[in-house]
């Protein structure tokens, strides 16, 4: 399942712009990283990061749980 998991994520990157590419990359690496800590690795705005979030979650490729005054991030699990 692991594999399925990891060729499917490949070809959804070819897609991707750079800025998605970085999220995925990031959240994939660490499942369950906070918006903030993301927002550092990703190296973008808090704005920009926020956006493609939302167009992330919106295609169904991350998912954010509420977790206190945060968001933790993790991939979909059709990915």
């Amino acid at each position: 399942e692991k594999k399925l998991r990891e060729g499917n994520l490949d070809i959804v990157m070819q897609t991707l712009d750079t800025y998605e590419k970085k999220v995925l990359h990031a959240v994939k690496e660490q499942e369950g990283i906070t918006q903030s800590t993301l927002k550092i690795r990703a190296d973008m705005s808090k704005a920009k990061l926020s956006y493609v979030v939302n167009e992330l979650e919106q295609r169904g490729l991350l998912k954010r749980i509420k977790n206190k005054k945060t968001f933790s991030i993790y991939l979909a699990k059709a990915l």
